[in-house]
């Protein structure tokens, strides 16, 4: 994939949400870049491509979206050199994947010039966060895209997901989310019926589980995968993977065992653990700051 420079993405997140309004809400990690920015220049984050993000199902349909990307491309002056190429969710086709290729013919190649990951769905956990020409766009809530990231890591092939444990790990050392508001979404979005099999089998985290076995296949793997991670902001500072598995497990520890179910807590970033709390006033990012292009 050729990297984008922050001038062309923030344009086109400037451009899609001229568009579309509150129809759209970011997640993943362009979401979470943003809202690092709010609380250090420092964090060695993730960089993507990848334009992660919540279709509002009562406000605008996929089909919608499709048309309102053509006429950003055509705003931009893109529209002669990139093709969008939708591809449907297997299982939800009103859910999707609108790619961005170089060239206007498929015979061009499959050189990645932006993807646009889209779920269909209602996100009720948002706040606004500022773009640097003022204009304001929802994002998911730290809670909302810790539930997502937990969820991706509970299942199989977690070398796929290595990603995911990494993003939980920076957040483990920035935010102090609460418990319960977590559980609420994931909960609420993936404990559905899709996903009771699954659960009811005891699969959920196993492969999480295992990997703290250093002999382990999983553990082999998933260490692998994150060695090759390179996509960051400075790999060379890179944490240790031992380091980051001992601090995600302690953070996951509630959602694989429970234990918790009843409780109001808040993580601890100084002591990497969940502690109780009798205030509902989680780690709720307050405002987000202007200045973020040089963050993505």
């Amino acid at each position: 994939m050729v990297r984008m420079n922050n001038e062309i993405l923030m344009e086109f997140i400037e451009a899609i949400f001229e568009e579309c309004g509150d129809s759209l809400v970011l997640k993943g990690a362009l979401a979470l870049n943003m809202l690092f920015a709010e609380n250090s220049n420092d964090i060695n984050h993730r960089f993507s491509e990848d334009f992660d993000s919540y279709l509002l199902r009562m406000k605008m349909k996929f089909s919608e979206l499709e048309a309102k990307v053509q006429v950003v491309l055509d705003k931009l002056d893109l529209s002669s050199k990139v093709r969008a190429v939708t591809e449907r969710h297997p299982k939800n086709h009103s859910s999707g994947r609108i790619v961005l290729y170089y060239g206007m013919e498929e015979s061009d190649g499959k050189e990645i010039f932006f993807s646009l990951d889209i779920d269909v769905d209602n996100c009720e956990h948002t706040y606004e966060i500022e773009l640097p020409s003022g204009r304001l766009i929802s994002c998911a809530s730290i809670e909302c895209i810790c539930a997502d990231k937990i969820d991706a890591i509970s299942k199989a092939k977690l070398f796929f997901r290595v990603k995911d444990i990494y993003d939980i790990y920076l957040i483990s050392i920035i935010y102090k989310p609460g418990y319960r508001d977590i559980k609420q979404i994931y909960d609420g979005v993936y404990r559905s019926e899709r996903d009771k099999e699954r659960i009811e089998n005891k699969l959920s985290f196993k492969e999480f589980r295992d990997a703290g076995l250093k002999s382990s296949e999983p553990y082999l793997e998933l260490a692998d995968s994150y060695d090759k991670l390179t996509d960051i902001r400075n790999p060379s500072k890179k944490p240790a993977f031992d380091d980051v598995y001992a601090r995600v497990r302690a953070f996951l520890k509630p959602f694989m065992t429970e234990h918790l179910s009843a409780s109001n807590a808040i993580w601890s970033v100084e002591g990497m653990d969940w502690i109780a709390d009798n205030s509902d006033l989680f780690g709720k990012p307050k405002s987000a700051v202007k200045g973020i292009t040089s963050f993505l």
